[in-house]
């Protein structure tokens, strides 16, 4: 939403501007020197002993050392800020040149302060405090584009932007420190800086600095290229294209990033080697397979409708970052649902192998990158990109995480192809759409892609999914929906919940009432008492009447006579048999089940209530003192129950006075001891 806004605000020169400016000022990163990255790592070790002055000197070394080093990238960006002519090509007017000063200046100061406040990310993430992070990106994440849309309106342009991205990270900042200190019980020693832990730290992250540098390389030197050789126009449209891969990509470390302890602690175990190792490809394969199912749902999905998505979101002009999305896309996909194997390598500190060959690949895509883009143009900066990544991180990286990590690649790569089988009924839906439907019409177009995404759940749901995930599944629909009713009872809906039952109700028991038996015994729980001796009765003298019997666990009683269904008891099923059936037996449950009281019942069903046992041998509920349930009886409307059986003469007085029954008594003793007489 935010995109095609501010492209159509600033114009595709300035946005292209914008983005060049970004790519330099964000080398400064590398002055991190992979300290961040390195963290959990450390924190891990002294959590794993409970030496909390350890960590505490850990938190001191590592706001010291960021500290210093903020300091570094910002006389660095001073450096670039005064040597900007040099960065860019002579298609670039003097005005051009003091907007990128006044938004190169912004931008440095944006990364020189997040040094220091990266320690508190860092350990809010060793806290696995995801819910809490989560949040406050979230609401970075919708914050900064409003407030950058009302500044591009009163005309800012591309100042404004990074003016809010100041605001709004120097918030996120204080939000985590507070967090912090207040929350966590962050503490800090400073002093003099232990220089053996220093040693330490600097030897593990130096091959993460070698990474950050690779990912800089691939991530932004495409459009420094384009800068160069070509215009601020080329690198807009590549940055485009160059936003989708970045969503693609956040995409799969939104589910990996939260595992990153729970591999420290394995690696960190006490487990033989190999045990690890099954510990970690079960994790691998875990996590891949669920990235696997998103991520190539939106891949599949951009191939058959990405070209038009590009032309509704950033118009036609822009036709060509279709392709360039493709090449920065399709082979992404394989090193992102493996991420969570760069944080293995680290835990194992196995990490410098891969730093080793990506610096490789990234120096060979930045050569065939400069070579591309003079034959080619823009198409070859993304093809330099496509090939070095198909290279680097899907062939060399495979065999590494097999031969040397300790990970079983091979049954990775089955279960991955296991999970892709499901697709096959969507692929073969979505090529078909692609050649055969005019997308020219909004409706049709997003139809199209809402069946396509249809098919493609419903077929990984079915085919692909194992025991574990479908139960993974069953369990955020189980939360969904717990979290609904809280709200819905927050918020005072329940009136309308009940509302809507007696809509469903009455419809049904109109509309569809059958000659059926419904029974109930103690919530659901057993198949027994005084229900059961009348639901044998009938299946002896009447077997073609139908029956039907709710348990919680319908599973447990396969083999009833035929002529009884067992069915899950839920609040749905309750409302439904009960609307549909013409007798409701019932031995406990229904009397506290108040919404039967409220429903329209009809008047030729017939509702029983025979209880579990007699009465006054214990005193219970309206008979015991202070007993002030929160919602009424159903017994105590008198419309609800037609009857109540009593076991005895003795037991009639009581059933107004323990449930305030005021119905007909069915004086004939209790079904289940017709068997003794």
């Amino acid at each position: 939403i935010y995109t095609p806004i501010m492209m159509r605000l600033l114009g595709q020169s300035e946005y292209g501007l914008y983005n060049l400016a970004a790519s330099i000022i964000s080398y400064l990163n590398l002055f991190t020197l992979g300290f961040g990255a390195s963290y959990i790592r450390f924190y891990s070790k002294y959590k794993a002993k409970n030496d909390e002055d350890g960590i505490k000197k850990l938190n001191g070394l590592y706001f010291t050392v960021f500290c210093i080093l903020g300091l570094v990238a910002c006389l660095a960006g001073a450096v670039l800020i005064g040597n900007v002519q040099i960065l860019f090509n002579q298609s670039y007017s003097a005005a051009d040149l003091r907007l990128a000063k006044i938004l190169m200046i912004f931008l440095t100061f944006n990364i020189a302060l997040s040094f220091p406040m990266s320690v508190f990310q860092s350990y809010i993430t060793s806290q696995e405090k995801f819910i809490f992070q989560k949040v406050v990106n979230l609401g970075k994440t919708v914050l900064s584009p409003i407030m950058s849309i009302a500044l591009l309106f009163l005309g800012f342009g591309s100042i404004g932007m990074v003016v809010t991205t100041t605001i709004v990270a120097i918030i996120v900042d204080v939000v985590n420190l507070l967090y912090c200190f207040c929350k966590l019980k962050f503490k800090l020693k400073l002093g003099k800086i232990d220089f053996k832990l220093l040693k330490e730290i600097l030897i593990f992250s130096s091959f993460i600095a070698i990474n950050l540098l690779i990912d800089q390389i691939n991530g932004q030197t495409d459009k420094l290229i384009l800068g160069k050789m070509i215009n601020a126009g080329a690198v807009a449209i590549y940055a485009v294209a160059d936003h989708i891969r970045h969503m693609y990509t956040t995409l799969s470390s939104a589910i990996s990033g939260v595992f990153a302890p729970t591999v420290h602690r394995i690696v960190n175990s006490t487990d033989v080697e190999q045990e690890k190792n099954n510990k970690l490809t079960d994790l691998f394969i875990k996590i891949g397979r669920i990235q696997f199912y998103i991520l190539f749902l939106v891949l599949t999905g951009f191939i058959f409708f990405g070209q038009n998505f590009i032309r509704i979101w950033v118009g036609s002009e822009f036709n060509i970052a279709y392709v360039l999305a493709l090449l920065l896309i399709g082979p992404a996909i394989v090193p992102l649902i493996q991420n969570i194997g760069i944080e293995i390598q680290r835990a194992k500190n196995k990490h410098q192998f891969r730093s080793i060959v990506y610096l490789f690949v990234a120096i060979f895509n930045l050569l065939i990158s400069i070579l591309l883009c003079n034959y080619f143009g823009i198409i070859g900066v993304a093809f330099g990109t496509c090939i070095a990544n198909i290279i680097g991180t899907i062939t060399i990286m495979n065999i590494y995480y097999h031969k040397k990590i300790g990970l079983n690649i091979i049954r990775f790569w089955k279960e991955i192809f296991k999970a892709a089988s499901g697709s096959i009924f969507a692929l073969i839906c979505g090529v078909l759409m692609f050649l055969f439907v005019d997308f020219s019409s909004f409706w049709v177009y997003l139809s199209c892609i809402l069946i396509y995404s249809l098919i493609y759940i419903i077929g990984i749901y079915f085919i692909s999914f194992n025991k574990t995930e479908k139960n993974f599944i069953k369990s955020i629909i189980a939360s969904i929906i717990n979290l609904f009713k809280k709200v819905l009872r927050r918020i005072g809906m329940s009136k309308i919940v009940v509302l809507l039952q007696k809509i469903y109700y009455f419809f049904v028991s109109r509309l569809f009432c059958k000659n059926r038996v419904v029974f109930i015994s103690f919530g659901g729980k057993q198949y027994s008492d005084n229900p059961k001796a009348i639901s044998d009765y009938l299946t002896k003298n009447y077997p073609t009447l139908k029956q039907v019997w709710l348990f919680k666990e319908p599973k447990k009683y396969k083999n009833l006579p035929k002529n009884i269904k067992c069915k899950k008891l839920t609040g749905f099923s309750i409302m439904h048999y009960i609307a549909s059936s013409k007798v409701v037996v019932d031995n406990d449950y229904l009397v506290y089940y108040w919404k039967l009281a409220k429903m329209p019942k009809r008047k030729d069903q017939l509702f029983i209530q025979t209880w579990h046992g007699d009465m006054g041998f214990k005193k219970c509920f309206y008979e015991t003192e202070n007993f002030n349930p929160k919602k009424p009886f159903t017994l105590e409307k008198k419309s609800v129950f037609n009857y109540f059986i009593t076991g005895s003469k003795f037991a009639e007085p009581l059933v107004n006075k323990m449930f305030r029954y005021e119905g007909d008594l069915l004086k004939v003793g209790y079904p289940r001891t017709d068997i003794l007489y």
